[in-house]
């Protein structure tokens, strides 16, 4: 967003930061999955939560020429950004991780960037562990995660609880930093694939199928099998 002041203005990207990396055993709040790693904060969306696809694209961009290792994208459209698709190719030629939310409108239709194949797409789960009634399903999905009454920060030393495939998409990432934090080298393609092929599968559906994609998310899993 075109303005020099940092600070969180809608509150929901200081929920997803403190899904991955809230500090823990300080006695307030929650703790996140991947509690030491480092946030890069890059505001590409205004006070009422809109964003434009060159906003989006500077704060990639400039994400991959200081060394991020994973991005988190909770937040999506219908529509098809040549410009947005371009700088994701760059990204991931560069080893960035990519993940995104797969969107709230239990339906199976066009949602980007997660619909990117470049871009881990993340369904969410209730916590009986099916399929959240309003998360996207289709055939770009890739894996299932926590998405119904997370409880996270908010600004002003505040907490809120929310759910939705948004807050599904930073558990991934907070794997994704566990991951990294084990082996530094793993590239994107290698990332997704073990995230992926250590899922728990649903029994109903057994493999990938559309409303789940390759299953629930098992960090512990997939970090035994980096260990």
């Amino acid at each position: 967003d075109p303005d020099p002041i940092p600070y969180d203005e809608e509150s929901h990207g200081t929920s997803m930061s403190g899904i991955i990396a809230a500090k823990n055993n300080n006695g307030k709040g929650i703790s996140g999955l991947a509690y030491d790693a480092k946030i890069m904060t890059l505001r590409a969306f205004d006070v009422s939560g809109a964003g434009e696809s060159d906003d989006i694209a500077s704060a990639i961009l400039y994400a991959v020429t200081n060394d991020v290792n994973v991005l988190n994208f909770s937040f999506g459209e219908e529509y098809y950004s040549p410009l947005l698709h371009d700088v994701i190719k760059f990204a991931f030629a560069n080893g960035v991780t990519m993940v995104g939310s797969s969107g709230n409108n239990n339906w199976y239709r066009k949602h980007y960037p997660s619909d990117f194949e470049e871009v881990i797409s993340v369904g969410g789960i209730t916590e009986r562990f099916y399929k959240s009634s309003i998360s996207n399903y289709g055939n770009r999905l890739d894996i299932l995660a926590p998405g119904q009454s997370i409880l996270s920060l908010s600004p002003n030393n505040q907490y809120s609880t929310k759910s939705g495939t948004s807050v599904a998409s930073p558990h991934v990432v907070a794997a994704v930093a566990m991951l990294l934090e084990l082996k530094p080298n793993l590239k994107p393609e290698e990332i997704k694939f073990i995230l992926e092929n250590t899922a728990t599968d649903d029994n109903e559906y057994p493999g990938w199928d559309p409303f789940y994609g390759k299953g629930i998310l098992n960090i512990n899993r997939a970090l035994e099998s980096r260990s």
